[in-house]
């Protein structure tokens, strides 16, 4: 019964119809696919704004090591310079070592007291809970 309508409409206006109706259904269908265009192209936009962000970042990278590379080609010129100067290098370097030996001294003494202190932290921890536990026995 309810096609009895349709089956009653004259052939032009049934073509209308089913044209019509898919032309309703092709501009949703175009309606979509133009939202999603929309879309993967403010995807491909922020992906060639994060991409741009990594080359400007590889730029400075690069920039540096650069840079990096400069000095260290100065330091090694700096170094052959010195090599040259022999006796008074090895006085130097008798100097230097004399003071790394102080600083490593001082480093192990640092550590032992850096030790000293991690203890006594612990072990104040433990009294401060300790504490904590005696101090709610008295509230309840």
């Amino acid at each position: 019964m309810a096609t009895v309508w349709f089956a009653n409409l004259p052939v032009k206006r049934k073509i209308l119809l089913v044209v019509g109706s898919f032309s309703a259904i092709l501009l949703f269908m175009l309606a979509l696919a133009v939202l999603d265009v929309r879309a993967a192209q403010a995807r491909t936009e922020a992906m060639y704004r994060d991409d741009l962000m990594a080359v400007g970042a590889l730029t400075q990278a690069r920039t540096g090591l650069d840079e990096f590379a400069g000095q260290t080609r100065g330091v090694a010129a700096a170094t052959v310079e010195q090599a040259r100067a022999g006796a008074d290098v090895a006085r130097q370097v008798d100097a230097g070592s004399q003071e790394a030996a102080a600083v490593a001294a001082a480093v192990d003494q640092m550590s032992l007291a850096n030790q000293e202190v991690a203890r006594t932290a612990s072990e104040l921890t433990r009294l401060a809970d300790s504490l904590r536990r005696q101090v709610a026995q008295f509230r309840t």
